[in-house]
């Protein structure tokens, strides 16, 4: 069945006005949408229709080729669930080159032995991870999207690598206070445990990394 006026011939009408209307219905919920589930939500509606007797068995692979025409077709385009202003890596090539200068210059100063230079830095991880892109009509000004109510929630990782590409364990901040045994077990060895009692790096936490 082709569509008048279309440019690709559409496998099934009803297949392509189901899974439109699972998209609306999810959007209005401020659900995401990725690419992904569309693909697998147009299967488990293809295998539903062939046993209605609405569309023919085995006409339809919900691989990325359909998924490119489906969105064309229907106006679909991956959006950005939040917007951030991000430095293109032109602009900061400069403070590269400046700070692998200054690190070479202090090392020959202060004669620095081979692996005893370390890069180290923090980073934060978030226990609901939503994603940042969802699947929405093309020109639409708000894309907010629901959470599980746990987006708050994060722990700190401090990453530390040295100057010979050795890489130190990573070093873990929890909110708990008291440790948990099977936590402990199952990153023993992987991950070094801070039951802190804070996601926040501070003059303790600090000494406790350097040691």
């Amino acid at each position: 069945m082709c569509f008048s006026g279309a440019r690709w011939k559409e496998t099934s009408a009803n297949l392509n006005e189901v899974v439109l209307k699972w998209i609306k219905e999810a959007r209005e919920n401020r659900q995401r949408v990725s690419r992904r589930l569309i693909k697998l939500q147009a299967k488990k509606i293809a295998s539903k229709l062939v046993k209605e007797g609405r569309m023919v068995e085995d006409a339809f692979i919900a691989n990325n080729g359909w998924l490119e025409q489906f969105m064309e077709r229907n106006g679909f385009r991956l959006r950005r669930v939040t917007t951030q202003c991000q430095k293109p890596p032109a602009v900061l090539a400069p403070s590269l080159v400046n700070f692998v200068m200054f690190i070479c210059k202090k090392r020959m100063e202060r004669r620095y032995p081979y692996g005893q230079v370390y890069a180290a830095d923090e980073m934060v991880v978030w226990i609901d991870t939503a994603g940042r892109t969802c699947v929405t009509h093309k020109g639409a000004k708000e894309v907010a999207v629901w959470s599980t109510g746990h987006e708050k929630l994060l722990i700190t990782v401090m990453l530390c690598a040295k100057d010979n590409g050795a890489k130190c364990l990573p070093f873990v901040l929890l909110p708990p206070k008291r440790p948990s045994f099977n936590v402990a077990q199952k990153f023993k060895g992987k991950l070094i445990l801070s039951w802190c009692g804070s996601v926040w790096m501070n003059q303790e936490q600090t000494s406790d990394f350097l040691h």
